[in-house]
């Protein structure tokens, strides 16, 4: 967060402030409720959803009567329901739920998100707005030799990177690389004996210009989504296909790809998006066309 009295941003003289987890959960807990009534913002947005940082926020919410909107950011699929699951049911029947379900609305960042959300039995108004992602005017790079594959996120069980060393292992195909970049805060790298594994390197956290061009000059960037039907085969399969194309052919679908992410993923579009909910939040009017509401609701 910034200082007492200032914001951490100003955009167009509207003034935004973001609030930190602290050491405690306690502390987390008494600085965030504190510090958004202190603040008295027009608008509460909520990125995830068990942390005493998001039940601060949504009783702040609540005390100032302020509209509020959740980004549970995967956080209520079903993989991450039950993972720790006795300590989320606790969390959910104490305050989760009813901190959720008092939302004025929710973002998700995709159709699988947004239909999870409803199974879930949330009636809101659900902003259907995806993650934006940083696109440079380059064209696109050359690869490196040996290609190689990327996996690039937070180390954790949830973002499949067990699967996809059991997959490498099943091909390891001729003349490619694997390198797993992220943070590690659960030392997984240690326990899935990745030094072990033949063609694999894990690069640590890395930042700026040396992940740019990781992602630059990488062949293939895979991050499996992980659920309790998750099929190594299928992986396997894919894996393969991939790393048998000619080079020119996966640079062709990386010029589409970038393509595809100019039109519907640059942060211009997303900022846009997002603006529209906030605005109809707190002014009403006709229904942002990334707004999804249930019939009769």
């Amino acid at each position: 967060e910034g200082s007492a009295s200032r914001p951490n941003i100003e955009v167009a003289e509207t003034k935004i402030h973001t609030l930190p987890s602290r050491t405690s959960a306690w502390s987390t807990y008494r600085f965030a409720r504190h510090r958004i009534v202190d603040l008295a913002p027009s608008l509460n947005h909520d990125h995830g959803q068990w942390l005493p940082l998001n039940h601060a926020s949504a009783i702040a919410a609540r005390q100032l009567r302020i509209p509020r909107i959740v980004s549970p950011r995967g956080m209520l699929s079903p993989w991450s329901r039950n993972h720790h699951r006795w300590k989320k049911r606790i969390a959910w029947w104490l305050y989760a739920f009813r901190d959720l379900h008092q939302a004025t609305v929710i973002h998700a960042t995709s159709e699988l998100e947004l239909a999870e959300l409803r199974e879930l039995g949330c009636k809101h108004p659900i902003a259907l707005i995806p993650n934006g992602v940083f696109v440079t005017d380059d064209a696109i790079a050359e690869k490196a030799n040996p290609p190689y594959i990327l996996f690039l996120s937070r180390i954790h069980p949830k973002k499949g990177l067990r699967e996809l060393l059991d997959a490498w292992t099943q091909l390891h195909p001729s003349g490619w690389e694997l390198k797993v970049a992220g943070p590690d805060p659960l030392a997984l790298i240690e326990k899935y004996q990745l030094d072990q594994v033949p063609g694999v390197r894990y690069l640590g956290m890395v930042r700026g210009e040396e992940k740019a061009k990781l992602l630059r000059e990488a062949s293939l960037f895979v991050l499996p989504s992980y659920s309790e039907n998750f099929g190594i085969a299928a992986l396997v399969e894919h894996l393969r296909i991939a790393t048998e194309l000619p080079p020119a052919t996966l640079r062709e679908m990386g010029e589409r790809g970038r393509e595809v992410v100019l039109e519907h993923f640059s942060w211009s579009k997303i900022a846009d998006d997002m603006s529209q909910v906030y605005r109809w939040m707190l002014q009403g009017g006709p229904c942002p066309q990334c707004l999804h509401r249930v019939e009769g609701s």
